[in-house]
Parts: structure tokens; C-alpha cells; sequence
């Protein structure tokens, strides 16, 4: 498949066409067993650079809308991209594509430890030089952004990107420690300037971070079932279940990484709160 050039012209339709959502549903399937314990097409995968079309309103620079392509990009980051912000072409949402990439993903990060560590080491931007440049995403800051979006006033909420975001996480540190103790290590400055990178107090580790986002996910589903009590409606809102969907993903995430990871549950532990959050969702849901 990888010599034949089947494999890259799948990816090709995929990741950077305007092929209909179902026919890049169907392409990313195709990739997935393809993808399986195969050295040479994982390969292919993570050296590949594309192209992506990208959808676009009609405005003054493109009067009649339609699409245009992006610069040249990382496969990889390519599909992490549709995988948490969505194919732009089905208006972002396009759930079924969304769920097929999480499929081909696993499959490529499967038993492929260099791409684990690869992404896992991307995941908080190394500091640009030049600060007049933006710089490159990688598919590991894509799963950070994803992971850590929460809702601001007046802003629109995808509640699938913190979803997909904590499943391609899972993915990623599922089964190995080294992956686990990575992402553990992950340590996000919380502040402006030099000044949160230099004062320890300020740090926040990646698993704190994500026991903090469940905590206000579940506060915010707590605050839309009084809501609908209050005002008489059914339970079952679309806004209740959209934290739904957040809290689902968090903890599919925590459960895979404190699995059989002892230092991990220490972390976890290291904050009592932690502990009981879970503890209370776990007896809302019994």
C-alpha cells in the first residue's frame, strides 16, 4: 500500500481534499487497519506534508467563497486538526469523520512509541525567537488547545473538542508509562511573561489542569439541571448535554492514565479535591 502510493493518495483525500464528508469518513476507515502495526505506512504518515483545502466565506478577497489552500503542513498535524476543530468543508462538525480519525489515530500511534514521545513533546510550544512571528502548530499543542477549551462569555462552545482532545490523549498515553510520565511532566506556566516561567508557584501540571477543567464542566451541568428544574423544563437539554459529552471525555482520559500508573495517581492525589470531585460524579451517576 505505502510503495503501491494507495496509502498517501488515501491521505491525500482524507486530510487535504474537498471530497464529501462521507467519502473522507470512509478514506480515514480505509487508513485505519492499513495504518495497523505497519512500520512503513506509520512511516509515510508522519513524514507525509500536505496541502489541506479549507473552505471560506465569501468576502472581499475570495468574493465568491469556495476554497483555498493552506500552506503546506505535517500530516499528522493535518489529521489532529479535523480530529479536534473539525472538517471546515462539513461546517466543523461532521462527527462521523471526527470519530473515524480517532480510530486512525490510535492505529498509528499503536506500538509506534517515536510517535508517542513525537506529539507528547509537542504538546506545550517550544518559545519563538522572533516575536513577530506565530509559531507553527503542532499536533501536540492542537490536543492541548482542545483539552483545556472552555466555554468565555459570549464565545461559541465546541464541547467535541475537549471531548476528541482528551481521546487522542488517552490514546497517546494508554499502556505505557514512559508516555504517562511525560504527559505527567507536562507543566503549563499559568500567567504573563518570564515571570510565570520562573516562579514555580505558578506552574500547573497537565493532570491538575484536566481535574480542574472536569471540576467546572461538572458545575456548569450541575447549574443547567437546577436551571431546568427551576424553570420546569425536562432534564436533558442540549446544554446539559454537552457538559455531558466534556465530563465523559475528562474521564476517559483520567481513567486511562491513572491506570496501573502509580506516580500518576500520586499526582492525582497530591490535591484532596481531586479525589472527591470524582468521587461525587461517580455517586450522581449510580
Amino acid at each position: 500500500m505505502a510503495a503501491s502510493g494507495v496509502t498517501r493518495c488515501l491521505i491525500e483525500i482524507a486530510l487535504a481534499s474537498n471530497a464529501p464528508s462521507g467519502l473522507k469518513s470512509q478514506a480515514l476507515n480505509t487508513l485505519t487497519p492499513i495504518l495497523s502495526s505497519s512500520v512503513p505506512n506509520q512511516t509515510l504518515l508522519s513524514t507525509a506534508s500536505l496541502s489541506p483545502l479549507v473552505a471560506v466565506h465569501a468576502d472581499e478577497e475570495h468574493p465568491n467563497g469556495g476554497f483555498v489552500r493552506i500552506p503546506p503542513r505535517p500530516a499528522i498535524v493535518a489529521l489532529v486538526s479535523t480530529i479536534v476543530e473539525g472538517d471546515s468543508v462539513s461546517g466543523g462538525r461532521g462527527l462521523r469523520g471526527r470519530a473515524a480519525g480517532v480510530n486512525m489515530f490510535e492505529s498509528f500511534v499503536s506500538g509506534n512509541d517515536d510517535a508517542r514521545i513525537g506529539i507528547l513533546s509537542s504538546l506545550v510550544a517550544s518559545p519563538n525567537d522572533d516575536p513577530n512571528t506565530e509559531s507553527p502548530q503542532s499536533a501536540g499543542s492542537i490536543i492541548l488547545s482542545g483539552l483545556l477549551d472552555l466555554p468565555h462569555p459570549g464565545a461559541h462552545f465546541d464541547p467535541y473538542r475537549p471531548l476528541f482532545a482528551s481521546l487522542l490523549l488517552a490514546h497517546l498515553v494508554r499502556n505505557s508509562e514512559h508516555a504517562k510520565k511525560l504527559a505527567r511532566e507536562t507543566i503549563l506556566p499559568m500567567g504573563d511573561g518570564e515571570s510565570a516561567i520562573q516562579d514555580d508557584d505558578d506552574k500547573v501540571s497537565l493532570v491538575q489542569l484536566v481535574v480542574g477543567n472536569l471540576m467546572i464542566a461538572a458545575r456548569e451541568h450541575t447549574e443547567c439541571v437546577n436551571r431546568s428544574a427551576k424553570e420546569g423544563r425536562m432534564a436533558g437539554s442540549t446544554e446539559e448535554d454537552d457538559w455531558t459529552r466534556v465530563m465523559v471525555g475528562y474521564l476517559v482520559l483520567l481513567c486511562t492514565w491513572l491506570w496501573d500508573s502509580p506516580k500518576t495517581v500520586k499526582e492525582f492525589l497530591s490535591e484532596s479535591a481531586n479525589l472527591q470531585v470524582v468521587s461525587w460524579r461517580a455517586s450522581l451517576t449510580t
